[in-house]
């Protein structure tokens, strides 16, 4: 997650800077450890579906926000957990720059 959000930033296509959270789905959001994680070197809360298919319910949410039968605050209304950053910002740095020195080793 953390190398495709790195990516999205850094072409244009994400604005993580002024995001106020992440909304995650699919399997890797079982794993707590990871999705703490993810919230304490981002620095953004991370909030993680409570249902399981989301893909279904997305689909679902964005046609009946498309034929006028959902507002799109149905989208709200689904239950998260959420996940708020812990880490303290000087280790997070120093936890950023060796993974993006990792990542630099494989490219």
């Amino acid at each position: 997650m953390v190398a495709d959000i790195e990516f999205n930033k850094h072409s244009g296509n994400m604005d993580l800077d002024s995001a106020l959270e992440l909304r995650v789905d699919g399997g890797p959001t079982k794993n707590s450890y990871l999705m703490q994680f993810q919230s304490d070197i981002l620095g953004k809360c991370v909030s993680v579906s409570q249902a399981e298919e989301m893909s279904g319910i997305g689909a679902a949410c964005a046609a009946g926000i498309a034929l006028g039968v959902y507002d799109s605050k149905i989208i709200d209304k689904i239950r998260r957990k959420q996940f708020a950053p812990k880490m303290d910002k000087f280790l997070r740095a120093e936890k950023y720059a060796g993974w993006k020195n990792a990542v630099s080793m494989i490219l």
